[in-house]
């Protein structure tokens, strides 16, 4: 048996991505370089959020997060000899966060972790070349890479918020809040023992950081 995480509409609301996952956006710096925006050029944005010049286009699931990015958001069709540039968790992404969140809702709606069909997915470069180049066709990867890159937790709602925020369609699988809020609170104390950190650069203050790891593509449209 598979279980379906359901995919709603509203899933994340804009405010709390400010608060717990600003940073998100503040790290993708290297990916905007790679794409070079240009004043002439037109950008539609999967996942809503960009930087630098340019007529941007977004388009995102959750409604809340496109009306924070944008009054008006509209599709633009990628052209022959068109850039397509993304970055996103690539293999081993998040995985001791991914991995308590899926034993502890499996535990509390009885039910095998591999029988939860998740809506995360972080492939490696080689599915992603073989996706655009052969099984999707039409593009060209011209440049690749995964970076493993320690992030520190700190928004807001500290580790709770981001864990709250980021496996918010996996606990929904638990029905009760009561029992839904004792799988995130488990998953936090978890984290806090295995995520711990002196930050050095930071006088020795205790943080918490998560082992992210980033895939950037840069593939032309043929």
């Amino acid at each position: 048996m598979v279980i379906y995480i359901p995919w709603k509409n509203d899933e994340w609301d804009a405010q709390d991505y400010i608060n717990n996952l600003s940073f998100v956006a503040t790290l993708a710096t290297k990916v905007t370089e790679w794409l070079d925006p240009q004043p002439d050029d037109h950008i539609l944005d999967l996942g809503c959020g960009a930087n630098g010049q340019g007529t941007v286009h977004g388009i995102d699931t959750s409604r809340s997060m496109v009306n924070a990015a944008w009054d008006l958001a509209r599709r633009y069709c990628l052209v022959p000899g068109g850039t397509f540039v993304f970055e996103m968790g690539g293999q081993g992404n998040i995985a001791e966060a991914r991995a308590l969140m899926l034993s502890a809702v499996a535990r509390k709606i009885k039910a095998a972790p591999d029988a939860l069909l998740e809506t995360w997915f972080f492939p490696d470069e080689a599915w992603i070349r073989d996706m655009l180049e052969v099984k999707v066709g039409g593009f060209k990867v011209e440049r690749s890479e995964m970076e493993w890159r320690p992030t520190k937790i700190d928004g807001e709602g500290g580790l709770y918020g981001w864990v709250k925020l980021v496996g918010g369609q996996l606990f929904g699988l638990i029905k009760s809040e009561a029992r839904r809020e004792e799988a995130i609170q488990e998953v936090v104390k978890l984290l806090e023992i295995v995520c711990r950190r002196e930050l050095e650069n930071e006088g020795g203050e205790v943080g918490y950081v998560m082992n992210y790891v980033r895939l950037r593509v840069i593939a032309r449209k043929l």
